[in-house]
């Protein structure tokens, strides 16, 4: 009797420890196919707000000849979108993305949205240089500012011409290139940041990276502006001229620049001058603040100077600065002192 109770005891222990097992081993089955690499979605419904499965996205640099490759891992797959834009504005849609970009300092952003509109994303920075030879233009500050409405000059390399300059989709006017600058006219457009991209005399289009566009003149960070005297004054020898006091110029210092913004006037003669004196004005060379010259397509808009001991002597003691000539509207004078 004993026996038998030990046998049924020992059977019964068996059948339970297999029970057991065999319990384990279906959890761990379902454990493995839940995480396979071969099904990682762990949600399924297109309800549920989707997920980007990269783990591996970071910033990236390369040349303008070099694509943009990329694969993106979405779940729910079936039910999600994958969407590429550079700075807002998209360039692709798909999982995957093998694609060209314009020079610039640019913003990624991925996103996945589900056919129930519900979406997330992910940003990266793209810095994409120009590739060997490609035109490059300066990248101060200064020359990245653009004015609507004046005409910009910027310093150029690995340029032979240009026929055309975009900022974002609008065209430039009164394009030209010369002794390695770049000439044109800034269009009304919004303000804010621009890719600027030249096209050269075969066609070819080149980015040329970000450029800000404002309705205001740059100002250094490290000078201080003062405006002088501002205006819309045809300025025609004796009948019209703008004097601007001495009183005005007592808080500029030697050394400081003066810039003096113009526009030229169509003359039947063709003939532009500009001639800053005093208001002791006479015909003798002692009287000038700036000689008298021609304004032609060469002359600096704004032209400048510096504000000497000497010139600062004639202001003070001749009651200011007069601006005379022919043939150009006078616009804006400004001071600019840097600072240390």
């Amino acid at each position: 009797m004993n026996n038998n109770m030990k046998k049924y005891q020992r059977k019964s222990w068996q059948a339970l420890t297999m029970i057991f097992a065999m319990c384990l081993a279906l959890v761990g089955a379902a454990s493995l196919s839940a995480c396979s690499d071969d099904d990682p979605h762990f949600t399924v419904s297109e309800d549920d707000y989707p997920r980007i499965l990269n783990t591996d996205l970071s910033d990236k640099t390369f040349d303008r000849k070099t694509p943009l490759q990329m694969e993106i891992k979405v779940t729910p797959i079936q039910y999600t979108t994958v969407t590429w834009l550079l700075n807002d504005v998209q360039i692709a849609e798909g999982s995957t993305i093998n694609q060209l970009l314009p020079v610039g300092d640019h913003v990624l952003k991925i996103v996945a949205t589900t056919t129930k509109g519900k979406s997330t994303w992910r940003t990266i920075n793209v810095v994409v240089t120009p590739a060997e030879g490609d035109p490059i233009l300066a990248s101060d500050a200064k020359s990245r500012w653009l004015t609507v409405g004046t005409t910009k000059k910027i310093a150029c390399e690995n340029v032979t011409s240009v026929a055309k300059v975009f900022i974002g989709d609008v065209e430039a006017t009164n394009v030209s290139y010369a002794n390695n600058q770049i000439t044109f006219d800034v269009p009304a457009m919004p303000e804010g940041e621009y890719l600027l991209d030249i096209v050269d005399a075969e066609g070819t289009r080149f980015g040329c990276g970000l450029f800000t566009v404002s309705n205001d003149p740059y100002v250094d960070p490290g000078i201080k502006e003062t405006v002088l005297w501002e205006g819309d004054t045809d300025i025609n020898w004796g009948s019209s001229n703008v004097t601007i006091s001495k009183e005005t110029f007592e808080n500029i210092p030697v050394g400081a620049t003066i810039q003096v913004y113009y526009e030229p006037v169509d003359m039947v003669e063709g003939y532009h001058a500009l001639r800053i004196t005093t208001p002791w004005w006479g015909d003798y060379p002692e009287d000038d603040v700036q000689t008298q010259f021609d304004l032609t397509a060469d002359t600096p808009n704004p032209f400048e100077f510096t504000y000497t001991d000497t010139r600062k002597a004639l202001v003070d003691e001749r009651g200011g600065m007069l601006f005379v000539g022919y043939g150009y509207k006078l616009k804006k004078v400004v001071a600019l002192v840097y600072l240390h």
